[in-house]
């Protein structure tokens, strides 16, 4: 009866997939515990083979808003849809196993979301080296403010195609992702978070920026699946481009060129990424099956990457050098020779 009526009572649900990170979850889980917020924590175990889910099992023995649900290594979208099917709350979070929130942050965004008939509220990380963790560990999140108010749309135009604005950055209402039935897509394991974010920014027309401190340590460790790229993610690029092909042809986003240009930016940079990385470590049938697939979906050559695009290639990815793989892997024939020469 309990557990019914602190599910009744919850403004917040957050979720967590956790994969190998019994050295962190702890951590995520106690800053959980100072948010002033009714909340229950949903914890997907996608396949671990480490001791965090014995660790969330002893959070459980204290605490029954705390839950965890297990499924076999399915990646970080299954694990959170999971999360979803199971949220009571009135609103969601989405965090990461191996980072943690500074106090209050949870209560102030909903105080926010409710007084500003919001749907989404986006806020600040910090990004913090492992060494640092203890000392950042329990620290008060300062009054956050309200600073701006966007429609979806303008959101990603102010924030140049989502750049550095992840999942872990906001809390959405429940009723938003319900009403348009948007869930994030099980075949990425990169970038599912970009492409989640823009589903839900197309469907909404209030989205609040809150400022006044940065309350979301996040934490950067050299073993962690966002500082590499294994098998399955390098090949869920392909599903990537697929996906923002896909939302290219929504009606939407006939309102905004610049949305769509950003859409085709990081498009283009999926399969830049993919078709250089085919081209270093795998074999010529399997970068020309690359290279047949993107024709047959109409993305390759790049369509639409705009001396913008060039520029930015130049200044931030790392100038001649991005440039030239640029035009390398925009030519199959170059990039084939490429391949023979490197490969």
């Amino acid at each position: 009866i309990s557990k019914t009526l602190n599910m009744i009572q919850k403004e917040l649900s957050v979720i967590i997939p956790l994969y190998n990170c019994e050295k962190y979850i702890s951590n995520a889980l106690d800053s959980l515990l100072c948010q002033n917020v009714a909340l229950e924590i949903i914890v997907v175990d996608d396949g671990s083979y480490d001791k965090g889910p014995d660790i969330v099992q002893q959070y459980m023995k204290k605490y029954d808003f705390i839950y965890l649900y297990k499924q076999k290594n399915k990646g970080p979208s299954s694990a959170r849809n999971l999360g979803l099917k199971y949220a009571s709350g009135q609103y969601i979070y989405f965090m990461d196993a191996d980072d943690f929130l500074k106090t209050n942050t949870l209560g102030q965004a909903i105080d926010y979301l409710k007084s500003e008939q919001a749907q989404i509220a986006s806020f600040r990380p910090i990004i913090i080296p492992e060494k640092d963790i203890t000392k950042h560990l329990f620290q008060p999140c300062n009054n956050l403010f309200l600073s701006k108010k966007f429609s979806g749309i303008e959101y990603i135009e102010q924030s140049k195609a989502l750049a550095g604005i992840t999942l872990i950055r906001h809390v959405i209402s429940s009723d938003l992702i319900k009403k348009n039935n948007v869930k994030l897509n099980d075949s990425l394991f990169l970038e599912e978070d970009y492409a989640f974010l823009f589903e839900l920014l197309l469907n909404t027309s209030d989205i609040i920026v809150l400022e006044g401190d940065r309350p979301y340590h996040w934490v950067k460790r050299l073993s962690s699946s966002s500082n590499s790229i294994n098998n399955r993610a390098l090949h869920s690029y392909k599903a990537l481009v697929l996906h923002y092909s896909k939302l290219l042809t929504d009606n939407r986003l006939l309102a905004s060129q610049k949305v769509r240009k950003y859409i085709i930016y990081r498009q283009t940079n999926a399969i830049q990424t993919y078709l250089l990385a085919l081209a270093k470590n795998y074999s010529i049938k399997d970068l020309k099956e690359a290279i047949s697939y993107f024709k047959s979906i109409n993305t390759y050559p790049f369509n639409g990457f705009t001396t913008l695009h060039l520029y930015r290639l130049w200044k931030l990815a790392g100038g001649l050098k991005a440039y030239v793989n640029y035009l390398v892997v925009n030519i199959s024939t170059l990039l084939l020779l490429y391949k023979r020469i490197h490969g």
